[in-house]
């Protein structure tokens, strides 16, 4: 699918573009960082990637964003991305307890640190669009979207496009060309 953007919508995503720049660059997290400005650049960069990831067209109303498991940002999702808006959508945030009630979410952040409850969660969101942050170590190779990491004391990110291709979603390639590493992981 070919995403188009119009000319008029560029100067909002360049300027997109270099929040998540001025993020990765000036936020970048020493050891000596509380953990809640870690929590809050990471959730600016969930922010960034539903501004750069394309829903198939029959999503729409409010956009929400789960976590599953514990927060692992302590609360910065919804202090960051409660009552912002993408396209014209509302974002709202919502916790589960469990994998089978996620599939209402459009971006779920797995908070959960089990890797057979993480694989099982992402067994089930399986070619549903619903876009799947997380930051495990394995979370690539269970088939996890984007994955956020620590490195040299900044926030990074790595994409992996396969399971986000059969899950009808269109990242974009600013985005992509920003990431880590960009993969093609999985089925």
């Amino acid at each position: 699918m070919k995403l188009r953007r119009s000319t008029a919508a560029m100067p909002q995503l360049a300027a997109a573009l270099l929040t998540v720049a001025f993020a990765a660059a000036c936020f970048s997290c020493s050891a000596s960082d509380s953990p809640s400005l870690e929590s809050k650049v990471k959730a600016a960069f969930i922010l960034n990637f539903i501004r750069f990831t394309e829903w198939p067209a029959s999503s729409n109303g409010e956009i929400v964003v789960g976590v599953l498991g514990d927060d692992p940002y302590e609360g910065a999702l919804e202090e960051i991305l409660s009552g912002q808006s993408v396209g014209g959508r509302k974002i709202v945030v919502r916790h589960f307890s469990t994998a089978a009630d996620v599939k209402s979410a459009h971006v779920i952040v797995v908070g959960i640190t089990d890797t057979k409850t993480s694989q099982d969660a992402l067994e089930q969101l399986k070619n549903h669009p619903t876009l799947t942050v997380g930051a495990s170590s394995t979370f690539i190779d269970d088939g996890g979207m984007i994955r956020l990491l620590k490195e040299d004391g900044k926030i990074r990110f790595e994409i992996n496009t396969t399971p986000a291709k059969f899950s009808h979603l269109t990242i974009s390639s600013r985005l992509l060309s920003l990431a880590k590493g960009s993969h093609s992981k999985g089925d």
